[in-house]
């Protein structure tokens, strides 16, 4: 088996995050890097390049518990994409755009904006939410009466401590 070279495996990375943008399965994803490297990689070089982009992922934790992580995803993508950029002096890194491929972008194109329509869904269901809860706080601010004043109140629970 061949070993890949340090800018190899530069490329291969930028290669697969094109290919986690565009939602492709490890099947297509080889043949995708396999044509665009001139030579095929085993499955253990595409898993150990994988595995070096998620476990540098920065992006994790940003939107905890939010249903964001698409987002977080994109950023991460978007972050590790510009790392190798500008960290290599390979021409295939330097001139590589997935969008001059017309053949692979009309193939997989409605994969990648499906998560466009999925974070436009989600942003329309945070501000329904946020619309509501402003709605909400609306209406008890105006039924507090004009005069009300507020004053700490100590009351006791029943409980011994």
């Amino acid at each position: 088996m061949v070993t890949l070279s340090e800018s190899d495996k530069d490329f291969v990375k930028l290669l697969i995050i094109d290919c986690d943008d565009f939602h492709l399965n490890q099947k297509e994803s080889l043949a995708y890097i396999s044509k665009k490297l001139n030579r095929k990689i085993s499955r253990t070089s595409y898993n150990e390049c994988k595995k070096v982009i998620s476990d540098d992922d920065s992006f994790a934790n940003l939107f905890p518990n939010s249903g964001l992580e698409t987002i977080s995803t994109i950023f991460h993508n978007i972050a590790e994409r510009n790392r190798i950029l500008n960290s290599s002096s390979d021409v295939r890194i330097k001139s590589h755009n997935v969008w001059n491929d017309p053949e692979f972008v009309s193939k997989y194109s409605d994969r990648f904006f499906a998560d466009s329509y999925a974070i436009i869904e989600q942003t329309n269901h945070m501000v329904a939410r946020i619309n509501s809860q402003r709605d909400l706080t609306s209406r008890n601010y105006k039924s507090i009466p004009s005069r009300a004043t507020i004053r700490e109140e100590h009351v006791k629970c029943g409980k011994p401590d």
